[in-house]
């Protein structure tokens, strides 16, 4: 047996039936189940956080096999995307010690618990994939921390027991989102407190970089401190290795939000992704002309280096990629949607001329010209069913686009944008907030007539 930090599986048997049921593992139970461990005399009981019996699976299944039964329980009842009864649920077997992060909800049934978790999840915008047979979800969320959602029941028919585990991903966002769940779970969670609490994070955040700012005191210095982060940044994503490329695409998503960054250093960072260059200061900022080739390589072909790829844009060794650079190779295309859904929202801030102007050329660009920026952007909100989070960094681009480009809109029509975003809309609807909200507003933008702008 071995000992271990993270959440791992144990394959036990399964006594109601015959065959192998793979059940999670994390955490230690304080339940009945702690008096089959026999100690000896004198001997301390271990303090383990998860346990290991042979190889687990991995736990994350392939989104898009489940895109059909997701779709089909969406269509039985809009209000809960998991639908299960009681008879689903099963005791908690011996020798597992529960997560620690779990209640015991009495005077419910399952469905009801279960459409709680769905709408909340809805509501904070989580990807997540059902199993109604074994009463589990599998949760990812925007900052990629992947949750698994247990449903037992209790012993003597005493409740329902719902244990909430972390797989992957920071803990301290897991705990935030962990005790959302936990509270719908049990009826007590609140849309519009949820809303209130998003919305005084960013304000907290944006006053925070304020006062950093002001201690800064004059903008020369800022300018200085913002170069040598750009150049931090460069030089990490220029890197062979993964965590620092990683690292890097992170660094130029907080350098493009404004929340967490001051206003000089996002327009200079804006700028230097979407048109290469800072107004005629070329010679200062040479050094990173290499950041926006690798964001576009990014968004384009999934790539830091696009030559690696096919006419199609599709890898020529992704039949042979390891499952570590293919995780890798997601979170980096995902940061480099964010950078330009950040730059492009930065740029709101300039004058509407300035605004024109920049985006202009960045709809140029040799990269990525017009027609497929546009093209790639809309095939990833085409495939929001699978990916949401992209498919809403997506729509953030599109409508700052639409907002400021003519041309952009006209493309997208003639690309039959409005029947992709109507799709996205759809799945927004029924399983991720912020891609609703986002795809409303896009779809009010391709209804606009040009020659009313």
């Amino acid at each position: 047996m071995n000992v271990y930090n993270n959440t791992d599986t144990i394959s036990t048997l399964n006594s109601n039936a015959g065959d192998k049921k793979l059940i999670a593992c994390k955490g230690i139970s304080s339940s009945k189940n702690d008096d089959k461990f026999t100690l000896a005399k004198g001997e301390d009981r271990p303090c383990f956080r998860s346990i290991r019996f042979d190889d687990a699976p991995k736990f994350v299944e392939d989104i898009e096999t489940h895109t059909s039964g997701i779709k089909k329980i969406c269509d039985m009842n809009h209000k809960s995307n998991w639908i299960m009864s009681d008879e689903c649920l099963q005791l908690i077997p011996s020798h597992y010690p529960l997560e620690k992060s779990f209640v015991t909800v009495h005077g419910t049934n399952a469905a009801n618990i279960t459409s709680r978790i769905s709408e909340c999840s809805r509501i904070m915008s989580i990807q997540a994939i059902f199993d109604a047979n074994v009463s589990t979800a599998s949760l990812v969320t925007a900052e990629h921390i992947e949750i698994y959602v247990s449903l037992w029941k209790g012993s003597n028919d005493n409740g329902i027991i719902v244990e909430v585990q972390r797989r992957k991903g920071c803990p301290v966002i897991y705990h935030k989102y962990c005790r959302n769940i936990l509270d719908a779970v049990e009826g007590l969670f609140d849309e519009e407190a949820y809303t209130k609490q998003v919305a005084h994070n960013k304000f907290f955040y944006s006053k925070g970089v304020e006062r950093v700012i002001n201690d800064i005191a004059t903008a020369e210095a800022e300018r200085q401190h913002s170069l040598l982060t750009l150049d931090i940044a460069a030089n990490l994503i220029k890197k062979d290795r993964m965590d620092a490329q990683q690292l890097g695409m992170e660094s130029l998503c907080l350098l493009t939000d404004p929340t967490k960054t001051g206003k000089e250093t996002v327009l200079l960072t804006s700028q230097i992704i979407l048109q290469g260059s800072v107004d005629h200061r070329s010679d200062e900022y040479e050094c990173f002309y290499g950041i926006r080739e690798v964001v576009m390589s990014l968004i384009k072909f999934d790539k830091l280096n696009g030559d690696d790829c096919n006419d199609n844009g599709e890898c020529k060794d992704s039949m042979h990629i390891c499952p570590e650079e293919l995780d890798n190779k997601n979170m980096l295309h995902y940061l480099a949607l964010a950078v330009l859904a950040n730059a492009l929202d930065v740029l709101k801030l300039e004058d509407e001329s300035i605004c024109r102007t920049i985006t202009n050329k960045f709809l140029k660009c040799s990269e990525l010209p017009l027609g497929e920026v546009i093209t790639k952007l809309l095939s990833i909100l085409s495939a929001a069913a699978s990916k949401p989070h992209d498919a809403y960094l997506s729509a953030r681009s599109l409508l700052s686009l639409f907002q400021i480009s003519k041309e952009a809109r006209k493309k997208a029509r003639c690309l039959k944008g409005k029947q992709i975003v109507l799709v996205a809309l759809e799945v927004g609807k029924q399983t991720h907030a912020n891609l609703e909200n986002q795809s409303k507003k896009i779809k009010v933008e391709l209804e606009k007539e040009d020659s009313k702008d």
